[in-house]
């Protein structure tokens, strides 16, 4: 069996509770559930006995290469089949625990979750020939200290241990109230400002070092009873420039009452900003196509007068079929039929080619027969996955006219269903 990878169990851990199943259980109840696709999922651990070493191996003859050393386009191959197999095994999990089952085993349900976890995924994630394989399954390094319920769906978040938010702060110290005694000091500190006060009103004041209304008071109190003539000249003068600096103020607010308000100069208002033309849906749904078309090697080309696509999401294999004026047809059985090109097969040879979850066929002419053409799309296989409703879409491009019929299969066994018709080149497309 091909040696993966050795790691030292000093420097990981188990998750806060350890897998109680061994590799070989696991394995199986994977490859029994959901396919033979899950059979090199995880590498199988041997453990040098008193050696303090785990040697990982695999049943794949393949060269195992490492995510980080992949290439960036199959990195992220690697990645989107390997987030698709854990989206599967954690769907596998809540039907495994859902309440009311008579076989619900919520004990081996968070086994099977905890498997999906890997210190660094792109250390411990290996390509066999487009395959991932999952090294040191079910741990974290010692020095992660974060929690079962912490880590558990994060592979699903963050591929990249270093893109991970970083943990909130911790919260401050309780603060501590210290009771504090009766404020002697601060009374002294007011018996010393009323003692200033009160030499200023005996002292200053009954000098005539300052002039007010207070010294008035005070007088009347009996307290500065000092009055010189050099005080009461003093008030005299203080009430004479009083009187002067509140007539000048009357003198210049009846001056500014007079002169005539500043001219506002109109100002421009701002242009209006551009309107946003925003794009058709069916316009849109097709530069979508063309784009995953792109990822397939066929671009979409402005010479191609006649073009249909069909796109959709989900593993499941689904076939696109036209058939042509004569009898003939254009499909995955027949990619040149009816003269056309650019026929584009999707998650049918998964032996050949790993299936894709953004799926895209399609089928096109440079120069088309003219006549009555048919559109149907078939369910060929579910591909082992639970029943659900399969949305797609088929875009039709005839000439420069553009338009989408959107349909689904329920939930159920395997069928056919006609999309449209149409006639090339009055290309009067009509919905079945």
């Amino acid at each position: 069996m091909p040696h993966l990878f050795t790691t030292e169990t000093k420097n990981y851990r188990p998750l806060e509770r350890r897998n109680d199943y061994p590799w070989e259980i696991l394995r199986e109840r994977l490859v029994r559930e959901l396919g033979q696709e899950f059979s090199l999922f995880l590498a199988e651990p041997v453990t040098r006995a008193g050696e303090g070493f785990v040697d990982w191996y695999t049943a794949s003859a393949a060269t195992p290469v490492p995510a980080s050393e992949l290439a960036a386009d199959e990195r992220e191959k690697l990645f989107d089949q390997l987030r698709d197999m854990r989206v599967r095994i954690y769907e596998l999990a809540d039907r495994i625990s859902a309440p009311g089952r008579r076989d619900a085993d919520k004990r081996f349900s968070d086994a099977i979750r905890r498997i999906t976890v890997v210190p660094d995924d792109l250390r411990f994630v290996f390509s066999l020939g487009g395959q991932p394989v999952l090294v040191l399954w079910g741990m974290l390094h010692v020095d992660d200290v974060r929690t079962e319920a912490e880590v558990l769906g994060e592979a699903l978040r963050y591929r990249d241990p270093s893109q991970r938010p970083a943990p909130p702060p911790p919260p401050p110290p309780p603060r501590v109230v210290v009771r504090r005694g009766f404020p002697f000091g601060a009374l002294l500190w007011l018996l010393f400002a009323a003692l200033i006060g009160a030499i200023y009103y005996l002292m200053f004041e009954k000098c005539d070092v300052a002039i007010g209304p207070q010294m008035r008071l005070l007088s009347s109190f009996g307290v500065n009873a000092c009055v010189s003539p050099f005080g009461n000249d003093a008030a005299a003068r203080r009430r004479e420039l009083e009187e002067r600096i509140r007539k000048a103020e009357l003198d210049l607010a009846r001056i500014q009452g007079d002169c005539a308000p500043p001219v506002q100069r109109a100002t421009a208002p701002p242009p209006p900003p551009p309107p946003v033309v925003e794009k058709p849906p069916e316009v849109q749904i097709r530069e979508d196509a063309c784009k995953l078309l792109a990822q397939r090697g066929v671009p979409c080309d402005p010479r191609i007068k006649l073009q249909v696509s069909l796109i959709w999401k989900g593993l499941e294999d689904v076939d696109l079929y036209v058939d042509c004026p004569g009898g003939n047809e254009i499909s995955h059985n027949n990619k040149t039929g009816c003269s056309g090109e650019g026929y584009v097969d999707t998650n049918h040879d998964v032996d050949a080619r790993p299936p894709e979850y953004n799926a895209v066929e399609n089928a096109q002419w440079r120069n088309p027969p003219a006549g009555h053409y048919k559109v149907r799309v078939n369910l060929y296989s579910r591909r082992a996955r639970s029943p659900r409703d399969i949305d797609f879409t088929v875009v039709i491009k005839c000439g420069e006219n553009v338009s989408t019929v959107t349909k689904k299969f329920s939930q159920g066994g395997l069928e056919t269903l006609n999309i449209t018709e149409l006639d090339y080149p009055a290309c009067a497309a009509t919905q079945q």
